[in-house]
């Protein structure tokens, strides 16, 4: 009982750094943008998706050199999942998150894109592996076309970067990339941005390390399986820098980092996290796997629907929808686990 209560004191720990953290990392990503000249969506789809992104990148890598291939699986996939059903489903319930046209016809086509990728490359390796819904994995040939589709992203942010660069002079535009921002973000020195930002990206990196810990450190003590672990409890976990971010972002009006932190976090999950781990060793799918990749490409297609059909907008509906989504998941993986 000593170790599941030490567990709970080191979670709640890593909470209270986190949402400390979050608050210094939002404000600080708007401040930047207004200095750089780019819109706070640029810096949400960069910036912070790969700071956020930073708790599945490091626990990955370790976990795949120590061979724990259903902690590692399990963490990106189920990061993806509960970036789109948990994050972005809580942050629209909370205020509905507003989608700029170029997020709707570019940043989330190429989500979609990533996560079929993955899903090719899976089924290609799972009629040799004589199991159903599992297969042999991600092997450094489908880590380097991950890393390559990386590749096409930041070079397609950068383009967009310096796009907006050029048209900062355009007063419309310009008004676009500012409007809703507190007039203390847009005053804040570019130094003071930059130092608030690497503090709470900091305190968010401390304290999703802290909430993994103490997370696992129940779930074990209850006698969880790493598989379900990987899912479900790593996964939330990892996944709560993006939460904080998301769902700050949200209630300070600020949706196109809620929006542009999930999108890009999973593409950063998939591309960079993804194809990192696979070249430091293989990724093995474990049984239920293709499911769960199959969930993760559904949710996409989904959220890329959604945002079709609403008038760029996520509603309080549909981030309901996207929540009891999630929740199904997380019942079916804890049913078909414990049954």
């Amino acid at each position: 009982m000593s170790d599941l209560l030490v567990s709970a004191l080191v979670f709640a720990g890593g909470v209270v750094l986190l949402l400390l953290g979050g608050e210094a990392l939002v404000r600080g990503s708007v401040s930047i943008a207004v200095r750089m000249r780019v819109s706070p969506l640029l810096i949400g789809l960069t910036i912070v998706a790969f700071g956020t992104s930073a708790p599945e990148l490091s626990f990955n890598i370790m976990a795949t050199l120590e061979g724990n291939d259903g902690l590692s699986f399990g963490n990106i996939i189920g990061s993806n999942i509960a970036n789109i059903g948990l994050v972005l489903g809580l942050a629209a319930v909370i205020r509905a998150v507003q989608l700029r046209r170029s997020l709707v016809t570019r940043e989330i086509p190429v989500m979609v894109g990533v996560a079929l990728l993955a899903c090719v490359l899976a089924l290609v390796s799972w009629p040799r592996s004589g199991t159903a819904w599992s297969g042999e994995g991600f092997g450094r040939l489908d880590g380097v076309l991950l890393l390559a589709s990386f590749g096409v992203f930041l070079w397609m942010s950068v383009r967009m970067g310096l796009s907006q660069r050029r048209a900062s002079e355009d007063p419309v535009l310009l008004h676009e990339a500012e409007e809703e921002i507190h007039e203390s973000d847009r005053a804040r020195p570019l130094w003071r941005a930059t130092l608030m930002f690497a503090v709470g990206l900091g305190a968010l990196l401390l304290g999703g390390h802290f909430a993994e810990d103490g997370a696992v450190g129940i779930a074990r003590g209850f006698g969880v399986s790493d598989a379900l672990i990987g899912l479900t409890i790593v996964a939330v976990a990892t996944s709560l820098p993006e939460l904080v971010v998301s769902v700050l972002a949200a209630v300070r009006g600020r949706s196109d980092i809620a929006i542009g932190n999930v999108v890009g976090s999973n593409i950063f999950n998939l591309s960079l996290v993804m194809g990192a781990t696979a070249l430091a060793g293989p990724v093995m799918i474990p049984e239920r796997g293709m499911m769960s990749l199959v969930v993760m490409l559904i949710l996409s297609v989904g959220l890329m629907g959604l945002s079709l059909c609403s008038v760029r907008r996520i509603g309080r509906v549909s981030g309901g929808l996207l929540l009891l989504a999630y929740v199904l998941y997380l019942w079916s993986e804890v049913w078909v686990s414990v049954g």
